[in-house]
């Protein structure tokens, strides 16, 4: 069962989601997206998983006065 695993994973998830609340994704404006990006990217790479980082064109991104750093 599903909920099996969430058990049996629960401090390994507990972890993870404690590093990924660390990084300072503040909305608006959108602070340290790329340090998210680059950890969950990070991540699925450990899965043997292959992310593909779609980036917004930097026009928008200072159009829509987001900070990506």
């Amino acid at each position: 069962m599903p909920t099996d695993y969430l058990e049996d994973q629960q401090d390994v998830l507990a972890q993870e989601l404690t590093r990924m609340v660390r990084i300072a994704t503040v909305n608006p404006p959108g602070r340290d997206y790329k340090g998210m990006v680059d950890h969950l990217a990070s991540r699925l790479r450990q899965l043997q998983m292959k992310p593909v980082v779609h980036r917004v064109p930097e026009d928008e991104v200072e159009a829509a006065g987001v900070d990506p750093q």
